[in-house]
């Protein structure tokens, strides 16, 4: 049996035979226009347009599987169902008395539809689509692609600015928090960002002349200054640390680093000390970020390399071969993308800037993408993931529909379905 997700869908995409459409008391029926859908109580669609016979109407459609279903949901008792246009059914299985006729849809919908239906929905691996990629063209890609990202950046807009409310901050801060939620990688990204969440952007402007102050706080925030050290660069660092935690009185973090499951290069000590370069170069990192004409002068404001001493550590206390600590390329997109883009499309969004969350499209569109292993499974089904706006899309895709089964609100699945409302 039908659900009522997939017989408001076949609706909505006009899935069904649009000529010899015929009620149920023998009437031509043609369908100008399905109407909206209707997301509120009442009707299922709103305002849509056919012609009975040879009178047009205009007005609200009711879909049910069953036409019993009106009397069982009391729409007979219901004002808003009172003059509704068309009454459209899968199954006919009670005669009803309305003034409007009744369209029973079943025998005008092709097999095939239900055939691909099933299949996306008994499908367990990860892509339920994947026998049928890439399926859409590219052009068609492009689209879903851009519609997927910013509908992924909105999820992000809303979170950013409930946090600037919530803590009647500027944009400069919430820019710095998610900076160094990044500059942690995944297994530090929360350390990171509750440690610059006890470090206002005004306090590292105050000490922008002194660079080891700066990372003494960020290193001492994230709980690595707390040992006993033998080389007398943590144990500086460690004095600083003293000295400014009692003079601004810092709340203390709870969450200790990891150093698992991490290339050395990334250990969160390494890692601090170039977002201590990072900060210290830029006057105000939102309005730097803000003002680039293209995402290349923005790659170059991560150009940044570890303080000295970290060219012969990955961790205190423990000589390795000289290797300048420069923060990767790599890591920098990855920095723009899930920090940068969001919070400036936030800003632009709170400011209403269409030109701007146009800029940073753009920008993804410019960024390479990851290869990472999500990737390389849309890859293998041909789909293209060339740039950063299609590999956020597609993990947001797999996340947010293939996973939990959406093909019916996916333009792929939408598409799959229409050829198989093709085939008999």
């Amino acid at each position: 049996m039908i659900d009522e997700k997939l017989f408001q869908f076949i609706w909505k995409h006009r899935y069904f035979q649009q000529s010899g459409l015929v009620s149920t008391d023998g009437e031509p029926i043609q369908v100008k226009s399905i109407g909206q859908l209707n997301n509120d109580q009442g009707p299922d669609f709103l305002m849509a347009s056919i012609q009975v016979g040879s009178i047009s109407l205009v007005g609200h459609v009711e879909l049910h599987i069953r036409s019993s279903d009106w009397l069982k949901h009391g729409h007979q008792n219901d004002p808003r169902f009172a003059h509704i246009i068309l009454h459209v059914v899968w199954e006919n299985d009670v005669s009803l008395k309305l003034s409007a006729p009744t369209l029973v849809l079943q025998p005008y919908v092709a097999a095939g539809l239900f055939t691909y239906y099933k299949q996306l929905m008994q499908m367990t691996r990860e892509i339920p689509c994947a026998s049928f990629l890439p399926q859409l063209n590219a052009l068609q890609w492009l689209v879903w692609q851009e519609r997927l990202m910013v509908e992924k950046l909105a999820t992000k807009v809303e979170l950013f600015i409930e946090q600037k409310q919530k803590r009647k901050v500027s944009w400069e801060e919430v820019l710095w928090w998610k900076v160094a939620r990044y500059f942690g990688g995944k297994v530090n990204a929360d350390l990171f960002e509750q440690a610059a969440m006890t470090v206002s952007t005004g306090l590292i402007s105050k000490l922008r002349s002194n660079r080891i102050q700066i990372e003494a706080i960020l290193l001492g925030q994230a709980n690595m200054l707390e040992q006993n050290f033998d080389e007398s660069y943590p144990k500086m660092l460690q004095k600083e640390f003293r000295f400014l935690q009692i003079k601004y009185s810092f709340q203390r973090i709870a969450i200790q680093p990891s150093f698992l499951r991490m290339r050395p290069v990334a250990f969160p000590g390494v890692r601090l000390s170039q977002l201590s370069v990072f900060m210290q170069q830029q006057t105000s990192i939102f309005s730097s970020c803000l003002s680039v004409k293209n995402v290349q002068d923005l790659l170059v404001l991560f150009d940044v390399v570890a303080n000295d001493y970290w060219h012969y550590h990955y961790v205190f206390d423990h000589e390795t071969p000289y290797q300048p600590k420069v923060l990767g390329k790599e890591t920098a997109w990855r920095i723009i993308v899930n920090a940068v883009v969001p919070v400036l499309f936030a800003y632009a969004h709170e400011q209403q800037n269409e030109q701007l969350k146009e800029k940073l499209l753009s920008w993804l569109h410019q960024i390479p993408a990851e290869d990472n292993v999500r990737v390389k499974q849309w890859k293998k089904h041909t789909v293209p993931v060339r740039t950063a706006l299609e590999a956020q899309s597609l993990q947001w895709l797999t996340e947010n529909y293939c996973q939990v089964q959406k093909c019916l609100q996916c333009a792929v699945g939408a598409d799959i379905l229409k050829k198989g409302a093709t085939t008999s």
